[in-house]
């Protein structure tokens, strides 16, 4: 935007604050005047009544700060240029309401018309100066909100917004400013992941010896996804459910210490196609400031996501990865194994428990709990025989992800918890709550906004 060659911009001496006549500072001092003067005794009944009101007067003086200070970045001209058009300024000014983090603030400002004949396009200069988010959210109050609205529901953000700031923001307004933001954040997601990679604070380069990368999905209900019926009969319930993919990357010191995690979440989608680039692209970035660093994968088994890790590091050319079953799987295959052969309850705890601890400790585990397995499966009737094959299948075609013992002597993550805490985070507490179905674009910018701010990236975000 710049200004016409012949425009003499008007002053805007007016748009100063001057404490001495501002009605709002006058009614501050008031009011501390007239509670500095009051009994003990009634200021310690009253105090929570009395932080309330000094927060309002507080918020009203912090309101007419931030329209004066908005007003003196007005642009009053002739005319002005943006993106090559010539605009000329109307005889009438515009005014709003916008949401400061004081509060509603009203501003007025100069609106200019695009040359060519009436009912041109119109433009305000102020607002593309302050970048007010939707010609409502100032973006320091964007923000703010936003980091309420990925936390809870609009309506419930509402209500912690007015009581902890005094930022009276509409349910509604708060429903729609994710979906807002996520359209700039889809529309220019590579660019600012790449800022956001060059800015953040990570770990000293010297105490990281492990980079653990893991995928996994979780079941989310959809609006539009297609009804599927869940088990057998016309009496069988439905379901609208796809599988929204989550990715983490995790860094590790010597000693087997988590000192820091990436999150990522993203909505149902074919092949999880952006999140494979998404972790492609932020395990890149760690492994160019990391190269010392051992990479290892630690999943589920699941095929697709143990195709989406193997494809990165090669595309990558990560030589020498680990491919790590995590062990709490694991252990649920063998514990419904070992439960299809024991007489009783007692005896398959026990049982679980042994091999819980001898798979993490004797090298030679996964060999003894496959012959183990083995015996049990030939000397078990038909339909427990078929569960413990089921499972002895998945310990025999994992057997060499399953060295537990070796992996702990060297220190490397034996478990996918962090995977699974970030699909229970980042998707199941905000998107299952009950009743709760999305569509994909209002669904991603809670998954953007909750995966920013889980893995310390908010700031550097918005």
């Amino acid at each position: 935007m710049t200004l016409l060659q012949n425009s003499r911009p008007e002053s805007i001496s007016d748009a100063h604050l001057k404490l001495e006549s501002s009605e709002a500072f006058r009614c501050l001092s008031v009011y501390v005047e007239q509670e500095m003067s009051g009994a003990p005794d009634e200021i310690a009944e009253d105090f929570a009544g009395i932080e309330v009101r000094l927060r309002d007067f507080l918020n009203r003086c912090g309101s007419e700060i931030t329209a004066a200070l908005i007003g003196q970045l007005d642009v009053r001209a002739n005319g002005i240029v943006v993106d090559e058009k010539a605009f000329r300024r109307r005889r009438e000014d515009g005014s709003a309401e916008i949401m400061s983090t004081f509060g509603p603030t009203q501003i007025a400002y100069a609106l200019y018309e695009e040359r060519g004949g009436h009912g041109g396009k119109l433009v305000a200069p102020l607002k593309m100066r302050i970048g007010l988010v939707s010609d409502f959210w100032t973006p320091r109050a964007a923000s703010i909100a936003a980091l309420f609205v990925q936390a809870t529901t609009p309506a419930e953000a509402h209500r912690l917004l007015v009581a902890a700031a005094g930022m009276t923001a509409s349910a509604s307004s708060l429903d729609r400013l994710p979906k807002l933001l996520n359209e700039v954040a889809e529309e220019n997601r590579q660019d600012i992941e790449a800022e956001i990679r060059a800015v953040e604070r990570l770990p000293e380069v010297s105490g990281v010896a492990c980079i653990a990368v893991s995928l996994d999905g979780v079941m989310t209900p959809l609006k539009d996804a297609k009804t599927e019926q869940v088990g057998a009969g016309k009496a069988a319930p439905t379901q609208r459910f796809k599988e929204a993919g989550c990715g983490t990357i995790s860094l590790y010191d010597g000693k087997g210490k988590r000192l820091h995690t990436i999150r990522l979440a993203r909505m149902p989608e074919s092949h999880k196609v952006t999140l494979h680039a998404q972790l492609e692209a932020e395990l890149a970035a760690i492994r160019e400031r990391y190269p010392q660093a051992v990479v290892v994968a630690v999943a589920d088994g699941a095929e697709e996501n143990s195709r989406i890790i193997r494809e990165t590091v090669t595309t990558l050319g990560i030589e020498s990865t680990e491919e790590i079953i995590d062990f709490f799987h694991a252990m649920e295959h063998a514990a419904e194994a070992l439960r299809a052969y024991a007489s009783s309850e007692t005896i398959a705890k026990a049982d679980i428990a042994l091999w819980h601890d001898k798979l993490i400790a004797d090298r030679n585990g996964v060999a003894d709990l496959i012959r183990a397995l083995r015996y049990r499966r030939d000397h078990s009737s038909a339909k427990n025989r078929e569960i413990i094959e089921e499972n002895l299948g998945y310990f025999e075609k994992h057997r060499h992800q399953m060295c537990y013992a070796a992996y702990r002597a060297r220190h490397l993550p034996i478990g996918s918890g962090v995977q699974e805490a970030a699909c229970k985070t980042l998707v199941t507490q905000r998107l299952k709550r009950s009743g709760m179905s999305w569509r994909i674009p209002g669904g991603q910018a809670i998954l953007t906004l909750r995966s920013w701010n889980q893995s310390n990236r908010f700031e550097h975000a918005l």
